[in-house]
C-alpha cells in the first residue's frame, strides 16, 4: 500500500491535508519510521500525486476488533450472543469480570481472549 513518508513533526499537518483532499486511508494506521511517519494513502490519491516527500510502499496497519467479544470463536460467540458481559472492572493490569452461569464454563477462553485483546493486562479474574 502507498504511504506518504513525512517528517514526524509534520504528521498532523499532512494527515489533515490528505484528509481534506480525501486521499487519506482512514481504516489503516500510520507507520512509525523513526524520524518519519508513513501516512496511508487511499485509491483516490492519484499515482502522480506530488509533494516534496516520498511515496513509499508499506504493509497496511489494520486495526483489530474494537470489542473483546469479537475475538471469540464465531460459533461460541453466536451460541451465547446475548449472554456476554458488557462490562468488567480493571485495576491496573488486572481485569475482574463477572460471568453468568451459562458462560462461566467458558471462563478459560474468555480469560485468554481478554488477555489477547488488552495487551496491557496481565491477569484476568472471575468475580464470583
Amino acid at each position: 500500500m502507498r504511504h506518504l513518508s513525512v517528517p514526524k513533526k509534520e504528521t498532523a499537518y499532512w494527515r489533515e491535508e490528505l484528509s481534506k483532499l480525501d486521499f487519506l486511508e482512514k481504516s489503516h494506521g500510520i507507520h512509525d519510521l523513526n524520524d518519519f511517519r508513513g501516512i496511508p494513502l487511499n485509491d483516490k490519491c492519484p499515482s502522480d500525486f506530488s509533494t516534496q516527500y516520498e511515496i513509499i510502499h508499506l504493509e497496511p496497519i489494520v486495526s483489530g476488533p474494537k470489542k473483546w467479544v469479537e475475538r471469540l470463536p464465531e460459533d461460541l460467540y453466536q451460541l451465547h450472543k446475548d449472554d456476554w458481559p458488557s462490562s468488567f472492572d480493571q485495576i491496573g493490569e488486572i481485569i475482574v469480570i463477572k460471568l453468568s452461569g451459562v458462560i462461566a464454563k467458558h471462563a478459560k477462553i474468555i480469560g485468554q481472549t481478554l488477555l489477547k485483546h488488552f495487551s496491557n493486562i496481565r491477569l484476568v479474574c472471575e468475580d464470583k
